[in-house]
């Protein structure tokens, strides 16, 4: 296969991580392997929402048809509103340099 290049700025600090990985020599290899597999996920997700079938079959979730939808919706915000957040703001790293 041929090979063309071509100049893309990637940050530095990825730049270090590809190449403790890797090695700067096998760079070029890893990032086009990562592009191959991200186009071949990208590709099927959008095939994926074209499909018109239905995604959820209700035979396929007997627990959730019998508990109804009210019942797994509540559930879902309970167990939401008991987890702690994702993100929360004591958490993010120089938060007092940025104002």
């Amino acid at each position: 296969m041929s090979a063309k290049t071509v100049a893309i700025a990637l940050p530095e600090e990825l730049i270090d991580e590809i190449d403790k990985e890797v090695g700067a020599e096998n760079r070029s290899t890893f990032l086009a392997q990562a592009l191959r597999e991200r186009l071949r996920r990208h590709r099927g997700l959008i095939q994926w929402l074209r499909k018109d079938e239905a995604v959820w079959k209700d035979e396929d979730h007997p627990d959730l048809v019998a508990m109804g939808t009210n019942e797994w919706v509540r559930q879902l915000r309970e167990e939401s509103e008991s987890r702690p957040a994702l993100n929360p703001p004591y958490a993010r790293p120089d938060s007092e340099d940025e104002e």
